[in-house]
């Protein structure tokens, strides 16, 4: 791995650079782990070995601003970002040419085009220039910064100029034969189809990918830890890097991973097919998260914002490969999960507004017409939850179906398909559902609201693949002094025992519980199996003991619940919004059968019910006792409690508490779920 300035890259170089967002916090991981000497440093920065000066920071604000570039090894994993990605065309002489990925970092353009002069394809990238037979294409003289600064504001049409001039030539080459104006004539329609995948709160699956290769680095390389280990660590680190870190991808990040990014063309027609990833709310690539905006889903990171810049992004891809061109028709494919559903049917509010919609806004900015025709083809939606926080606008409750300034309501006019997967055993009061039902609650004929057992991560993803559940249900109920002796002798008691027997009847530990297992002191040269110590899962009410106040201190009781919960039920949510979406006329690829896409075998049979009952026009079905024991006690998470917030600050773990009996996880009263339905006040 190296940092380059723009001015000594080659072609080989640029596949391989990581973008700016994710490079800065990289770089200064790198630089503090000491694998970048000092000399290369201040060659790099161009300092004197007697000047005094922090390196690690000036070198990391050079590479945030563009002015270098983290540039990955041959023998790297590659970059988790790239800033050009290969795109393919039978029209070209080697079957594609390299585009980039979002706007073109400063400073990247000439690069890009002695990439695409030289004609090299991922396969010459992965070999390197000293397998090809001849050495690397050396750097072009190019001018320096000074000289064209200038052209700045036009950067990414100057670089996309380059590549068409680049393909044009190449076309020539071909077709040298073809009468130009019969090429005129024979111009084909330009068809764009459109993925756009908005995230949920505090799900970003580059940060996701970041905390993994830590994981692999400080935790899993040495091959001495158990897996219930492994998840210890990953909560460890996980609480030093933040909640979109500690999060595993969304089934909407595994959506947009397997929505193709193609141009396919045919005697009268040329389609693009593109992708746009939004990062969910309260979250930026590679920087901390916005406790403010995943508190109140507004500002910089909120749900409006994350919107504006999914199309900005689709804006500068659709440029980039229709090239100034009238596009024919426009067709929109949308998924979102929780506040990142609530932003994809506010995107397709604007998408409705035309010309005078964000999204129009953004093409009108790059220089490109609105389509002659438009479709919304389809829109899946993981567990909408918007929970707006409006303060300035006098909304102080995330709780209620005030959502200024998102717009949510769904006209089914405007719609071709929409489907929803919600979550049957969520109930937390901030997590309120967005219904596509209406106020008769019936739904449209081509709208799908269809409840599936688990909690809303269940559904949408996010949760890591074995977890402690260690929760309080209830929330502390202090006694009174004279009862210190004997808490079961109390009111407060036995209402915890009625919780406790609902909560036993629902089935949340039993039979297909998984054993809770414990770490304990290693000795040196013992197994890791060894240093378990099993504990057996169990719903109880636990006497919370404190010596303050003085004198006497203070015995409070909870209902908690203890036990481990595997993550792998959220891809049977995955498997079925994806054959809902091909149905309707969406391509995808296949779901691989490996990796974090695989189904537990052991839920197979669930899968094969649930899918083979919604496949029949059920929305809400239901499973035997077995399979629902086997969910509820080994699959399905309890997201509803009373625990204290845990974070980290300065590097240090805190368990911090608002309020003595506040949670933004506290259930709703009655552990009934809010529901707020699909109507154009929303």
């Amino acid at each position: 791995m190296q940092i380059k300035r723009s001015m000594d890259l080659t072609p080989y170089d640029i596949p391989r650079i990581e973008s700016p967002f994710l490079a800065a916090s990289e770089t200064r991981r790198k630089i503090n782990a000491g694998q970048f000497r000092e000399q290369e440093l201040r060659q790099l920065l161009r300092l004197q070995p007697y000047d005094r000066v922090d390196l690690c920071e000036l070198t990391v604000n050079l590479v945030a601003a563009g002015d270098a570039f983290l540039v990955h090894g041959p023998l790297d994993e590659g970059p988790v970002s790239p800033v050009v990605i290969w795109r393919e065309n039978p029209d070209l002489v080697n079957g594609g040419e390299w585009k980039p990925s979002s706007e073109l970092p400063f400073g990247l353009g000439y690069p890009m085009q002695d990439l695409n002069t030289s004609q090299l394809t991922p396969q010459d990238i992965k070999r390197g220039p000293f397998c090809m037979g001849s050495p690397a294409p050396a750097p072009r003289p190019r001018p320096e910064r000074d000289e064209y600064q200038q052209h700045r504001p036009q950067q990414a049409s100057s670089t996309l100029e380059s590549a068409a001039s680049v393909m044009a030539t190449t076309i020539a080459g071909i077709k040298s034969g073809e009468d130009a104006s019969e090429q005129k004539e024979e111009e084909p329609e330009i068809h764009v189809e459109v993925g756009i995948f908005t995230d949920g709160t505090l799900n970003n699956a580059f940060n996701s990918q970041l905390l993994a290769q830590e994981l692999e680095k400080e935790c899993q390389k040495s091959g001495e830890y158990d897996e219930i280990e492994i998840a210890e660590c990953r909560r460890c680190l996980g609480l030093m890097m933040g909640s979109s870190y500690r999060n595993t991808p969304s089934n909407v990040a595994k959506l947009w991973e397997l929505y193709p990014d193609t141009d396919l063309q045919d005697k009268n027609s040329r389609r693009y097919q593109l992708k746009v990833y939004a990062a969910g709310v309260g979250t930026e690539t590679g920087d901390g998260d916005s406790l403010i905006s995943a508190a109140t889903g507004m500002g910089d990171t909120g749900i409006v914002q994350q919107v504006v810049k999914t199309f900005e992004e689709l804006a500068l891809q659709i440029e980039s490969r229709v090239q100034g061109k009238q596009i024919h028709k426009l067709v929109f494919d949308i998924f979102g999960f929780s506040r990142g559903a609530a932003a994809a049917r506010h995107a397709v509010y604007e998408i409705n507004r035309k010309e005078k919609g964000i999204f129009g806004k953004a093409l009108h900015a790059r220089g490109l017409a609105w389509p002659k025709a438009m479709e919304i083809r389809f829109v899946g939606l993981f567990d909408s939850v918007a929970a707006i926080l409006n303060i300035a606008n006098g909304d102080l409750s995330a709780a209620n179906d005030n959502n200024v300034p998102v717009r949510l309501f769904l006209d089914p006019k405007k719609v071709t398909k929409a489907v929803q997967l919600t979550a049957e055993q969520e109930h937390r009061k901030l997590f309120a559902l967005n219904s596509l039902r209406g106020p008769d609650t019936k739904l449209p004929p081509n709208f799908r609201e269809i409840k599936l057992p688990g909690a809303h991560s269940d559904i949408g993803g996010g949760y890591p693949e074995l977890q402690q559940e260690d929760v309080l249900i209830s929330p502390l109920h202090p006694i009174s002094r004279d009862r210190f002796p004997w808490p079961q002798e109390t009111m407060q008691w036995d209402t915890l025992e009625v919780l406790k027997k609902d909560l036993e009847s629902e089935r949340w530990v039993g039979e297909y519980s998984l054993p809770v297992a414990q770490p304990t002191a290693r000795s040196p040269g013992t197994e890791t199996r060894n240093n378990l110590s099993q504990r057996e899962p169990r719903l109880e009410i636990l006497t919370k003991r404190s010596e303050h106040p003085a004198p006497d201190g203070r015995v409070e009781l909870a209902l908690r619940m203890y036990r481990s919960i595997n993550g792998g039920y959220s891809r049977v949510a995955l498997a079925l919004m994806h054959r809902l979406a091909k149905q309707s006329g969406v391509i995808f690829t296949p779901i691989p059968k490996s990796g974090n896409t695989q189904i537990p075998e052991e839920l197979t049979p669930i899968h094969q019910s649930l899918q083979e009952q919604i496949d029949a026009g059920e929305n809400s079905p239901r499973l035997n006792t077995p399979q629902l024991n086997l969910l509820m006690q080994r699959y399905i998470h309890y997201s509803a409690h009373y625990n204290s917030i845990n974070t980290a600050i300065k590097g240090v773990p805190l368990s911090l508490r608002i309020l003595r009996n506040f949670n933004t996880n506290m259930p709703e009263e009655g552990r009934q779920r809010t529901v707020y339905f699909n109507t154009e006040n929303n």
